[in-house]
């Protein structure tokens, strides 16, 4: 039976230091370090755990009150819950008195201002799908698709022979 090494006596190992100078930390250290790993990856996955990282799309930012609008990219204000026997088009409020803040369109569906949109296409163009050709000379080798609202390669000799 091996009797246990005391701290002061030489190392087992034969380098003639102090077990406690050689060996016997070495040993401590492997056996202290499991605990303290396991206790870190413990803390680490209660931390995902409860503090669940938001799966939203939906930005910060917004005050209380207000509701992300992804069809807009914006913050709009929560609408007011409608009475049960009010239809929507007595939800809608009217635009207010007096002129259109700078860059600022109402919106009678949303009951808002909405920014300006960029675009500058008729609404009877707009809603038939059709896009008018922008100004400016025509690219060489294009022709205008209205239905598709940007600019095709026009057809060869060859494509139009076999229409």
């Amino acid at each position: 039976m091996k009797a246990k090494t005391n701290r002061n006596d030489p190392c087992p190992c034969g380098s003639g230091k102090k077990y406690k100078n050689c060996h016997e930390n070495k040993e401590t250290k492997k056996t202290s370090k499991v605990p303290i790993i396991m206790g870190i990856i413990f803390i680490v996955a209660i931390g995902f755990i409860v503090m669940k990282p938001n799966q939203s799309a939906t930005p910060s930012g917004g005050r209380p009150g207000q509701v992300w609008s992804e069809e807009h990219g914006h913050w709009h204000d929560a609408p007011a819950a409608p009475a049960p026997s009010t239809t929507p088009s007595q939800t809608r409020s009217t635009q207010p008195s007096g002129p259109a803040p700078e860059g600022k369109v109402w919106s009678e569906e949303h009951g808002h201002w909405h920014d300006t949109p960029a675009a500058s296409a008729t609404p009877s163009a707009s809603s038939q799908g059709i896009t008018p050709q922008p100004p400016g000379p025509v690219p060489e080798g294009k022709v205008w698709s209205e239905e598709h609202g940007h600019w095709h390669n026009a057809p060869t000799t060859d494509q139009a022979q076999t229409q």
